[in-house]
């Protein structure tokens, strides 16, 4: 390189003769091999999209061996929506290839969107005699499916309508589900 202090810096790989003076005042002459490895070529595809309450999903970037650092995700890739809570999330992957000691990391968005609201309610009411009339459960917001059934596989209700005598004697769960088409996410309330 032509330089003549004590730090030298290169950046291409080479062979490097290097001449100094000793302690003793010999001049000795060496060689030094610097080699440049590349950093380790990750990949860990897209950004990804969760509701609040999906399943846990397992990461897989490349090359595998990597630890995973950010909200709601373990050093192993596991990563639950709920322990991230809504809103956007960077994960980060680091990995060091085990031949070169070459360190690289990559990151990613993921967004955890939360639960359409849902409520649905007995006003008050909550036991009824099988000689009672049909009874009207309200929910908010309106558009959601209603759910639940009898002993005998029947469906509970006809839309928003409980109908005593029709249900029988004994507990019966009724549950009211709402679907947001912007975010694909839904959430179900029950009784």
């Amino acid at each position: 390189t032509g330089d003549t202090t004590k730090c030298i810096t290169v950046s291409t790989s080479g062979r490097y003769s290097l001449t100094a003076w000793t302690a003793d005042s010999c001049l000795d002459d060496d060689f030094v091999d610097v080699i440049f490895d590349s950093l380790p070529n990750i990949i860990c595809g897209g950004n990804r999209i969760y509701c609040l309450y999906d399943s846990i999903d397992t990461f897989s970037c490349f090359p595998p061996g990597g630890i995973y650092i950010g909200s709601g995700v373990t050093n192993s890739g596991i990563f639950s929506p709920l322990m991230a809570g809504t809103g956007t999330h960077t994960i980060t992957y680091s990995v060091t290839d085990a031949f070169t000691g070459c360190s690289n990391s990559d990151s990613f968005q993921v967004t955890v969107r939360g639960l359409p609201y849902d409520s649905i309610g007995l006003l008050n009411k909550k036991y009824f005699c099988i000689t009672d009339p049909s009874y009207i459960i309200s929910a908010y917001p309106g558009g959601g499916i209603w759910g639940g059934k009898y002993a005998n596989g029947q469906p509970h209700l006809t839309d928003s309508v409980f109908i005593p005598p029709t249900a029988g004697i004994g507990i019966h769960n009724i549950t009211y589900t709402i679907y947001d088409s912007i975010t694909g996410c839904y959430n179900t309330d029950s009784i």
